[in-house]
């Protein structure tokens, strides 16, 4: 399956038979598009809904949750608007989309960020939060 990034609600794809490239219109939210060119060839494409690009990292970090409590985490990606990252599975049990936890983390060089952020998504043990506001002075290393 070929991944595609949605540019003004369309994906751009090639035809692998014949080179034939075309503009698809594809419905938000949409995670994977079957696309038939005129010449008969089928390609299924996974839509990337990301307003961003991400990078992937691996590292440790803690959240702390409203009550005070705190896990460790692990981080997979970054990008300008937020991070993914495992935990636990007890922690995943406590954790919901719109939920407010404070991310800290130590960079290479030694400093200490600390920031506020809304989860977006969990998925297992996996799961997605975003910064409250997504300029770029607020973006902290990892």
């Amino acid at each position: 399956m070929k991944s595609c990034d949605i540019v003004g609600g369309r994906i751009r794809t090639t035809c692998v038979r014949c080179n034939k490239v075309t503009y698809t219109d594809v419905a938000p939210d949409t995670k994977e598009k079957i696309v038939r060119c005129s010449c008969g060839k089928s390609e299924t494409y996974e839509i990337n809904n990301r307003r961003s690009a991400r990078d992937s990292t691996a590292g440790s970090a803690e959240i702390f949750f409203a009550d005070e409590c705190e896990s460790k985490i692990h981080l997979f990606d970054a990008s300008d608007t937020g991070i993914g990252f495992y935990v636990p599975k007890e922690v995943a049990a406590l954790l919901h989309p719109g939920q407010e936890i404070t991310f800290k983390n130590r960079s290479g060089e030694g400093e200490v960020a600390m920031r506020k952020m809304l989860i977006t998504s969990v998925s297992g043990n996996r799961v997605g939060a975003k910064y409250p506001e997504t300029s770029s002075a607020s973006k902290f290393l990892i």
